[in-house]
């Protein structure tokens, strides 16, 4: 009779280690997946860095061309080429009081 405890005591251990297998294999199979998807959000950090550096670049070089399209040096010279303005010669003024 004890051998056939022993018996179906080591039977039992078998099954259970066998049952755990389904278990590794589903952790396993978890672990792979959250770290594929940690390598991709990863990734995709990455490429959200480079464009934020280069909208950082882009708004310097638009502030920077804001900044000196509104010197009246360089107002002056659009509304001359754009709208072919000129400036009235001082001497050229003339008032008129009525």
């Amino acid at each position: 009779m004890k051998r056939r405890n022993g018996t179906l005591s080591e039977i039992l251990k078998s099954l259970m280690y066998i049952s755990i297998i389904p278990v590794v294999a589903g952790g396993l199979f978890l672990y792979v997946h959250i770290e594929e998807q940690v390598r991709e959000a990863s990734a995709r950090i990455e490429i959200l860095r480079a464009e934020e550096a280069q909208l950082r670049n882009r708004h310097s070089v638009l502030i920077s061309e804001q900044k000196r399209a509104t010197r009246p040096d360089q107002l002056t010279q659009q509304a001359v080429q754009r709208l072919d303005m000129v400036q009235p010669i001082p001497e050229s003024i003339t008032i008129v009081v009525r």
